[in-house]
């Protein structure tokens, strides 16, 4: 029990630290708002790739067209991957009728379409920096801006976060899965550590896809935003951000169903693999020898007729860290997060993490109508 008792003593300890860490995060409100952009500004391509989401894209289209920022120093590209739902027809209305919007298909024999359409904005345009998200994402009218703000700091990778909401039991474990996962982003771009950025709110510049950021890397289906964070860093990491103002926060709903909920992850926790051992792997093979060394420290104290009050008191030292540290970030982000599913989460996490982390290495996954199968 000594040696549980040391490592959950030590997790408790680095839960409290990330905490206090994401406190001194520097976050900005109204600093890019002001008129001192023009100086700085280059045009920004926003690049919003889209597969059957036709009651997201007349949305999301409106929330980009009515961004604070003037129209004319930014571009709106949607691609198309083979939707059947009616949203390609949608978007090719909406972009006839404006002179900033361009919808692109996605030839069907191309293998990572994400990837195909993120190369072929920056062969199609002028921009120097390209500004991702997806068509279920909801931005602020100054989203863009925040970005515009970060320009004279001249970065190739500029990290926002996402914040999933929902109702029910998917929504409250999304939501905080969704609040760690954010709190993870943002102290490691703000501390010149990348560890994680997501793609659904990333600006890169012209530089890092020049470099060629996916050559040699289209097995993992769903890595593109780790490949776009691993060139960047090897361009420099000096030139990699994180974007600390609350209006550049996205954010999102819960999957619509259990089996998407359940292909989602294993599609998630795929992403690990994108490369050799790195400072996202480390992470990962640390957390999940963490897991596991606390389920069998469970077990044991289960198995020794829970006896030992020291162990079990070293166990509430470990849940409180984990719930101060959400705290912060919910204080941090102003993003509230459910008590309710923080239990639930407390509970099942460490399986959850580990069944994941085995299923992404083995079982194929569905999304959005294809079966993929990039385990090798």
């Amino acid at each position: 029990m000594i040696f549980f008792s040391i490592v959950f003593f030590l997790y408790g300890l680095l839960m409290l630290f990330l905490a206090y860490s994401i406190q001194r995060i520097k976050i900005l409100e109204g600093v890019y708002n002001r008129g001192s952009l023009s100086k700085d500004l280059q045009k920004i391509a926003v690049v919003v790739i889209f597969r059957n989401e036709i009651e997201n894209i007349p949305r999301i289209v409106e929330e980009l067209q009515k961004q604070s920022i003037d129209s004319n120093l930014y571009e709106i590209y949607l691609y198309d991957d083979s939707s059947t739902d009616g949203s390609c027809e949608m978007a090719e209305k909406i972009a006839t009728q404006s002179e900033n919007i361009f919808l692109v298909r996605i030839p069907d024999m191309v293998g990572s379409r994400k990837k195909w359409a993120i190369n072929d904005v920056f062969k199609r345009t002028s921009c120097n920096y390209f500004l991702l998200t997806d068509a279920d994402c909801y931005v602020s009218p100054n989203w863009i801006s925040s970005f515009a703000g970060t320009l004279h700091r001249r970065p190739n990778l500029v990290g926002g976060i996402v914040l999933r909401e929902g109702k029910g039991i998917r929504g409250m474990w999304e939501n905080i899965e969704s609040l760690i996962l954010a709190g993870v982003t943002a102290l490691g771009l703000s501390r010149g550590w990348p560890i994680m950025v997501n793609g659904g709110n990333l600006m890169v510049s012209s530089e890092v896809l020049r470099s060629k950021p996916f050559e040699g890397k289209g097995l993992v289906a769903s890595g593109d935003d780790m490949n776009l964070m691993e060139a960047a860093v090897k361009l420099g990491r000096r030139a990699v951000f994180f974007n600390n103002q609350l209006e550049s926060v996205v954010l999102t709903k819960e999957v619509n169903s259990f089996s998407r909920f359940f292909h989602q992850k294993i599609r998630w926790a795929g992403k690990w693999r994108i490369s050799g051992i790195g400072s996202m792997e480390i992470m990962v093979i640390a957390f999940a020898l963490f897991q596991l060394i606390y389920l069998l420290g469970i077990s044991f104290a289960l198995i020794d007729g829970v006896s030992n009050p020291f162990f079990w008191n070293l166990f509430l030292f470990k849940s409180f860290s984990e719930v101060f540290l959400c705290v912060s970030i919910s204080d941090k982000f102003r993003f509230p997060f459910s008590k309710n599913g923080l239990i639930i989460f407390e509970v099942l996490f460490p399986l959850y993490f580990l069944l994941f982390g085995s299923f992404s290495r083995f079982l194929s996954f569905e999304w959005k109508g294809r079966r993929i199968s990039d385990h090798g």
